[in-house]
């Protein structure tokens, strides 16, 4: 019986164990222009600026926030 038990947390441990991701959606108007898949305590690094014919991309911000 014991081993049963063993077994049984071993597995709920293991399974408990698994990262976190998160779906990181960039947006511009009403438009998805990308999506990224990021690691619970990653960063969002070398990430490609958005282009736009006639606008000049100045910075990201977060939750429309500078």
């Amino acid at each position: 019986m014991k081993k049963y038990i063993i077994v049984i947390i071993l597995i709920a441990v293991l399974t408990s164990c698994k990262l976190k991701t998160y779906t990181v959606t960039f947006v511009d108007e009403n438009v998805e222009l990308a999506k990224v898949e990021v690691k619970k305590g990653d960063n969002l690094d070398d990430i490609d600026n958005p282009t736009k014919d006639g606008y000049i991309f100045l910075n990201w911000l977060k939750d429309g926030l500078d």
